[in-house]
């Protein structure tokens, strides 16, 4: 199987599989245009030829081995008919138990490994309230972050 998670765009390659299946379909005019059992090889086996490389994408002696782990009893799996096609329409990342990249587990149970997590929060909440703080003065049209920005929802009022 191939990693849900990526360390660059896209990051949730489940997801753009998903997306590439519908499209797919919708311009193919039907839903039998890509079967899901093409779209993991479109998705690694076509890019590492594309790029001429040959140690990644597969499990193979002398490839990196990133693969993921899909648990079959997750309730999104169910029932266990037909599980690419579950896990391309149905359960995605939800069903990732683990993701192994070059042999070494990243993530277990949605979360990744070696990482302080909530650290990792607080550096990005700081980093977004320092960035946010200098909009007006780094646009130079002067615009505010709700001009540039605008929230997709409306903020509830402050109590």
């Amino acid at each position: 199987m191939v990693p849900p998670l990526t360390n660059t765009y896209p990051f949730n390659m489940l997801e753009e599989m998903r997306q590439a299946l519908i499209c797919a379909r919708i311009a193919g005019k039907t839903v039998f245009y890509l079967a899901p059992a093409d779209v993991p090889d479109m998705a690694t086996l076509a890019g590492a030829r594309a790029l001429g490389r040959a140690d990644i994408a597969r499990i193979a002696v002398g490839a990196k081995a990133d693969f993921s782990v899909v648990d079959l009893t997750h309730p999104a799996m169910q029932p266990v008919y037909d599980p690419l096609r579950s896990l391309l329409s149905c359960a995605a990342e939800r069903a990732v138990e683990s993701v192994y990249v070059d042999g070494r587990c990243i993530s277990r149970n949605g979360k990744p490994q070696n990482l302080d997590y909530d650290a990792a929060v607080k550096v990005l909440k700081d980093v977004l309230k320092y960035a946010t703080g200098r909009i007006v003065a780094n646009d130079p049209r002067g615009r505010p972050l709700s001009e540039l920005a605008p929230l997709s929802l409306r903020s509830a009022p402050a109590v």
